[in-house]
């Protein structure tokens, strides 16, 4: 079967290639059975964003089959992390930093094991330098104890809290997904928008946005996995920056009756 092989990051420039092209080597170095392994297309995490690393490398585990490996590298922790890797109960294998952002992956498919690089030194870019050797070895089949060692009892896998509302992945259309559950709201339902608890805007409800006008704001359960609502414009790339929300930022809502909103 092949193995796949992601790399989750916010190095969107010539690191990337830095960093997939250190992976095919060591590829070259292990792969002494000549397995089928296939590097995907690059993931783009917003710069700095754990919540956004966090929810991309969930969002990765719904579409890709057990077996492949996240390579996840993003340079926004003061804090210097142990590295790890390991693997869920569904077989989705991550590689990076105990940064919390394998938390999401983990709470919705749960943890098999937790294992600590065998060299932990402090080197600058270890997504160039550390985890594509890590990542590399785990493709050709290398047994894990032979390249980490368990998690100790006493390191405890880091944690990200995303509150409901929270704006956790913006596209290129500027469309806002928001960590929320699914819309149960009469389709035409107008809302009121807030964006960090201020009211910004009137959206209406929708099953399919593109139903309606250009330009008009919609809100709809969208595609990401149980259907996180989404929130935009139709047929507009500027939805974000119209409401000058970023990842990160809450959204919330309040149904309009006779005019007024309500909770």
């Amino acid at each position: 079967m092949k193995r796949r092989i992601v790399i989750i990051s916010d190095c969107k420039d010539v690191a990337y290639n830095e960093m997939r092209q250190s992976i095919q080597n060591y590829l070259d170095k292990y792969n002494k059975l000549n397995l089928e392994i296939e590097i995907e297309p690059f993931v783009p995490i917003a710069n700095f964003s754990m919540i956004n690393a966090t929810f991309l490398a969930r969002l990765m585990a719904d579409i890709y089959p057990s077996g492949t490996i996240f390579m996840t590298i993003i340079g926004s922790t003061k804090d210097k992390t142990h590295r790890i890797f390991g693997e869920t109960k569904s077989g989705h294998i991550f590689v990076g930093a105990n940064t919390g952002i394998f938390s999401w992956l983990i709470k919705d498919f749960g943890l098999k094991c937790a294992y600590l690089f065998k060299e932990q030194g402090w080197i600058s870019f270890g997504g160039k330098y550390a985890s594509p050797k890590i990542t590399a070895q785990i493709a050709c089949g290398k047994k894990y104890g032979e390249i980490g060692s368990p998690l100790p009892k006493n390191i405890a896998l880091n944690k990200i809290n995303i509150p409901l509302g929270t704006i956790v992945h913006i596209d290129n259309f500027g469309l806002m997904k928001i960590n929320q559950h699914p819309l149960k709201i009469k389709e035409g339902t107008k809302v009121d928008i807030y964006l960090n608890s201020i009211k910004k805007l009137e959206a209406v409800c929708a099953e399919r946005m593109m139903d309606y006008n250009d330009g008009q704001w919609v809100l709809y359960n969208g595609s990401s996995l149980n259907h996180l609502p989404e929130l935009g414009r139709v047929r507009m790339d500027t939805s974000d920056k119209d409401l000058n929300a970023k990842v990160g930022d809450i959204i919330t809502w309040r149904i309009k009756k006779n005019g007024i909103s309500k909770n």
